[in-house]
């Protein structure tokens, strides 16, 4: 099968394709890219151990915990980390695999209501 026949049946342009096409093997894409260290990483093996004994602990709770140890950063920084799945180490990028035609917006549908009657009833002004 040619480019172009790639490039139309995932719907794409063919300068798209080849690129994809000149690689020989695959890339290392295969993992989420490392994030920069927070003032809540020396803090990580303690935030996992404790989310693996209660899965349900308040972040508020952790903050606490990890104050006591001595972090000096804020709460909205813990929750972001913890929003990145940080606290939760490497894991492998679980991105849907689909075509570019699948992408597209699910069709609308609209509900259709009965006329409002048009009574003959006088207009007040």
């Amino acid at each position: 099968m040619g480019l172009l026949e790639c490039a139309r049946r995932l719907d794409g342009a063919l300068e798209t394709v080849k690129p994809y096409a000149r690689v020989t093997e695959p890339t290392s894409d295969g993992r989420a890219p490392r994030h920069k260290l927070t003032l809540v990483d020396p803090y990580g093996h303690h935030l996992r151990t404790r989310r693996a004994e209660d899965p349900a602990i308040f972040v508020r709770q952790l903050f606490w915990e990890i104050a006591e140890l001595g972090h000096t950063g804020s709460l909205n920084l813990l929750y972001r980390y913890i929003a990145e799945d940080h606290a939760e180490g490497d894991k492998p990028v679980t991105a849907p695999q689909c075509s570019p035609a699948s992408r597209s917006p699910a069709p609308r549908t609209y509900a259709i209501r009965a006329p409002r009657s048009c009574g003959n009833s006088p207009k007040r002004l």
